[in-house]
């Protein structure tokens, strides 16, 4: 099923049983995956996909993501995702998502991506086309992401080491994968008991094979699950920041 404008494409996505957490419901990692899916699939309908990047030495780079959901769709259920892209696209590319389950809205992200050099491992202007067809503005547009405040001094919750399957073609760690890592961090008596209901991230530096990264945040034990989680992935070879999080429990 397609959107009558050009520029917004709907893609519907059955829930199957590798996607869903221990509640029966698409996981957080299950949704990234179909959102990073979703976004090569329409890039490629206009035009400017894998094979046209790849010619080029270069690729799509994930800088940040905000997801809000209301609701998340169960095993069995197709879920569509609506996606497009705001006008104006320059060295930032801004995509906006609406996810839908039988024709109402579930949820929204918005995500913002950079067109990387292969080689140099740096931000390189990818020029888009005049044609305002491939672009949409919406009047309410899905929100930016936000600055990730961390807590004072905080501590070490989780650590995790960067295995093959977790890397993607460009050698690093897949955002999913990042997805999987911050939601095995949250303990289970929240992640279990409560709906997940705005996830924001913002990668700073790439995790490659082998790395491994300490997750840290406040203490469990003066967490409150309704107010905002906030987490910082740290690579130990590296000794830098490889990405904020920030979760919202209901």
């Amino acid at each position: 099923m397609e959107s009558s404008k050009p520029a917004i494409k709907d893609y519907d996505y059955p829930i199957t049983s590798f996607l869903i957490n221990e509640k029966n419901d698409l996981s957080l990692s299950g949704l990234i995956a179909l959102i990073g899916e979703v976004a090569w699939i329409h890039v490629a309908d206009l035009g400017f996909g894998y094979e046209y990047l790849e010619q080029r030495g270069r690729s799509w780079i994930l800088l940040k993501q905000r997801v809000q959901m209301q609701a998340w769709p169960r095993w069995g259920e197709t879920l569509t995702l609506r996606t497009w892209l705001r006008p104006n696209a320059k060295v930032v590319v801004e995509r906006e998502f609406e996810f839908l389950l039988n024709s109402q809205v579930i949820g929204r992200a918005s995500s913002f991506y950079i067109s990387m050099n292969l080689k140099t491992r740096k931000p390189e202007i990818l020029p888009f086309p005049s044609d305002q067809a491939l672009f949409f503005a919406k009047p309410d547009p899905c929100p930016d992401p936000q600055p990730i405040r961390l807590p004072f001094e905080p501590q070490n919750l989780s650590m995790f080491k960067a295995r093959p399957s977790e890397c993607d073609m460009h050698q690093h760690v897949n955002n999913a994968k990042i997805a999987a890592w911050i939601a095995d961090t949250i303990p289970g008596i929240i992640s279990k008991n409560h709906s997940l209901r705005e996830y924001q991230v913002e990668f700073l530096s790439e995790v490659k094979l082998g790395d491994t990264v300490d997750v840290l945040g406040k203490s469990w034990s003066t967490q409150s699950f309704t107010d905002p989680i906030a987490l910082e992935g740290k690579n130990r070879r590296t000794d830098q920041r490889a990405f904020l999080a920030q979760l919202q429990y209901a």
